[in-house]
């Protein structure tokens, strides 16, 4: 399971994005461009955010589908909770090679 969601970098770079902006829905073309990836690769791969929850279709405008992240998905409640503590590890590491005293993760 962590293979198939970590060796994509472009789903990473989606479920970055939604989360970073969890109140708005997007269309695939809007992900598409903001995230700098083609159309067909977001496509491709939201099958499968839709499969796991991390994604949600909220409604349609014209041919277009938009969805938000899935802010009840537990499972995507753990990879944000994950990638916070990831980021928090890098920051000491960061702060102990320079000497720096780091803030305590908040999350």
């Amino acid at each position: 399971m962590l293979t198939e969601i970590f060796k994509q970098h472009s789903m990473a770079k989606v479920l970055e994005y939604l989360i970073d902006f969890p109140e708005i829905d997007f269309s695939k073309a809007d992900i598409a461009r903001e995230c700098n990836l083609q159309w067909q690769t977001v496509n491709e791969i939201f099958p499968l955010l839709e499969r796991w929850g991390f994604v949600e279709k909220t409604r349609s405008i014209g041919r277009a589908e938009l969805y938000k992240v899935n802010e009840s998905s537990k499972a995507l409640i753990y990879l944000h909770k994950f990638a916070l503590q990831v980021a928090a590890k890098e920051n000491e590491d960061i702060a102990e090679e320079g000497n720096i005293v780091p803030k305590p993760a908040q999350g």
